[in-house]
């Protein structure tokens, strides 16, 4: 997705008229497909995250992102109080 996405991005950049953007074979399909495969990392990481709550019901009281944030800490204990 990462890469789809920065080869389109560096073609409207290098050729910044639309109808030059407009013309890469499957542009449309190749969107479709990341947005497919993003739909499918979100869920992941949902699914991930209910995980975590159900083993620790305090985090039901928190956002994703903040949940996130607290996860990305548990090498250092210390930040995650």
């Amino acid at each position: 997705v990462d890469q789809m996405w920065r080869s389109t991005m560096q073609t409207g950049a290098d050729a910044p008229a639309v109808m030059q953007v407009m013309t890469i074979d499957n542009l449309k399909q190749h969107f479709l497909e990341a947005n497919k495969t993003l739909d499918l990392v979100q869920k992941g990481l949902n699914d991930y995250l209910e995980t975590k709550r159900s083993a620790f019901p305090r985090f039901y009281f928190l956002s994703n992102d903040e949940l996130l944030d607290i996860l990305s800490e548990t090498k250092d204990p210390r930040r995650v109080v």
